[in-house]
């Protein structure tokens, strides 16, 4: 995964678990290179240098069916949502946005200013709407911890419509 912020450090752990078969159960694949995110020089729509997070998926026969990937923000609380960048990134290089620059609908737009706080879970199988939320916390709220659907990248054109972890 790989997560840039525009102004902000923050600490992060992330886990991505998958769920191969029935039979197979749930697996958890700790994230390797977690820590402060590296602020950006300045403030706006494009990021600074990313800080990656590797998963070292084994053991798994096919394809996923069930994406799930986790994170976990604070302390302290992270201050500005919409300066966040969460990307998953396969070996051959395709690359998802789990979310970023939150809220944001012009390509000059710097997102949400709601805080991030406590573990958020991102799958096809959550109900709530991670734009809804970030817009309902308000200014300097705690997006409320739990699982969301993921989205699509803020900017010019985007819009709140949850994207589809599994097929990615």
């Amino acid at each position: 995964m790989r997560i840039s912020s525009f102004a902000k450090i923050l600490t992060l752990v992330f886990a991505v678990s998958a769920l191969a078969s029935m039979s197979f159960g749930q697996t958890v694949f700790p994230g390797t290179g977690v820590g402060a995110i590296p602020d950006s020089a300045a403030c706006g729509p494009t990021p600074g240098t990313p800080l990656n997070i590797t998963f070292n998926v084994t053991g798994i026969p096919g394809n996923a069916t069930n994406l799930s990937v986790s994170t976990t923000f604070g302390t302290p609380n992270h201050t500005w949502v919409g300066d966040i960048v969460a990307t998953l990134i396969a070996p051959n290089a395709t690359q998802f946005t789990v979310f970023g620059v939150t809220t944001a609908t012009t390509a000059t737009a710097i997102g949400d200013s709601s805080d991030l706080g406590g573990l958020y879970t991102f799958n096809n199988a959550a109900t709530g709407n991670w734009w809804d939320a970030a817009a309902l916390a308000g200014a300097a709220v705690v997006v409320p911890p739990g699982a969301y659907r993921t989205a699509a990248l803020g900017g010019a054109g985007a819009t709140n419509a949850p994207t589809d972890i599994n097929a990615a």
